[in-house]
């Protein structure tokens, strides 16, 4: 009987390695299988389980597996609970907005914006610019007439203001610009003054800050009284090009060699030239000419620019004026 025991344990050998039982839930890999087994109680076993008589050993195993799967479950229900529990991201993290970033007495409304303050600075300059390319009409062109030496010495009075503007920090703009504007006062007082019998010496004379105002924009500094300057140069050498063009170059002359009391009559004349076909498509040409080049201009988010735009846009304005006057002394 021995015998045949000892028999059946060693030829079933391999078969109770490969029919040993495995823990449900776990992977091969995962699985902690109990020590080897001699083959007298291997063989025991395996008899065991066919005549369905249970072994200690059998019992311990089982109990092994039930503890297994118990520990997986009480697991997966710790780990459902500790995720029911956290605290979600949105929560614990709240998003930054405006009104975290500002002070509570403080409504987000009546912070003024960057782009705000920018575009009004552009429309202050274009006003400005506006503004002060007709003070040399206005305020230049009788002061000159009567008292020369005063209006060009009253340059010396722009450069001080503007010197003086631009020591002090609110007043640095006013004093860029009214560089710009010295410039251009200094060349109509020196034409006005003395040339202005000569109208081909006009626009050169009236030239005589460019150098001044090209090195100040090489250097970065005086840009916007520099860009005023050129734009009211611009809109000089356009109307000028059209009194050369209309042929209105002698009435000119005629007007600053007479009184004032008998420029009328002159002004008559120029007009009845200017409402010829060749007046009006000249015209159409150099309003274009002024139009399209601020238009330009204010397509730039530069403030310097919007003061060109003024000063070029503002002599049209001027030249209209002028022949709004000439048809008030004709009638």
């Amino acid at each position: 009987m021995l015998r045949k025991l000892k028999n059946i344990s060693e030829n079933s050998l391999e078969f109770s390695f490969n029919r040993q039982p495995k823990p449900v839930g776990f992977e091969p890999s995962d699985a902690v299988f109990p020590p080897p087994l001699s083959p007298s109680i291997a063989g025991l076993q395996v008899l065991a389980a066919e005549r369905m008589i249970p072994t200690p050993a059998l019992s311990n195993q089982a109990a092994n597996n039930a503890n297994a799967d118990n520990i997986i479950d009480s697991t997966a229900s710790s780990s459902a609970n500790n995720l029911s529990s956290t605290t979600p991201v949105a929560e614990s993290c709240p998003l930054v907005t405006e009104s975290t970033l500002l002070p509570e007495s403080l409504d987000a409304s009546e912070v003024p914006s960057e782009a705000i303050a920018t575009e009004l600075t552009r429309w202050k300059g274009l006003a400005i610019g506006a503004f002060l390319v007709s003070g040399p009409v206005f305020l230049e062109a009788p002061l000159v007439r009567a008292y020369p030496i005063a209006a060009l010495t009253l340059t010396l009075g722009w450069l001080g203001l503007a010197w003086w503007c631009d020591r002090r920090d609110s007043g640095k703009w006013w004093g860029d610009i009214l560089f710009g504007f010295s410039l251009s006062w200094f060349a109509g007082a020196v034409y006005w003054g003395w040339f202005r019998w000569e109208p081909v010496l006009h626009l050169p004379l009236e030239s005589l800050g460019v150098p001044v105002a090209l090195a100040c924009l090489w250097m970065g500094r005086g840009r916007l009284g520099s860009w005023f300057y050129l734009g009211s140069l611009l809109g000089t050498a356009v109307t000028d090009a059209y009194l050369w063009s209309v042929d209105l170059i002698p009435y000119w002359e005629q007007v600053m060699r007479v009184e004032p009391r008998e420029i009328s009559p002159i002004l008559t004349d120029a007009l009845i030239q200017m409402n010829t076909l060749s007046g009006f498509g000249w015209a159409v040409v150099c309003a274009s000419a002024l139009l399209i080049s601020g238009g330009v201009a204010l397509r730039s988010r530069q403030v310097a620019a919007w003061v060109f735009a003024g000063a070029v846009l503002n002599t049209l304005a001027v030249d209209g004026l002028f022949w709004l006057t000439a048809m008030f002394g004709k009638m």
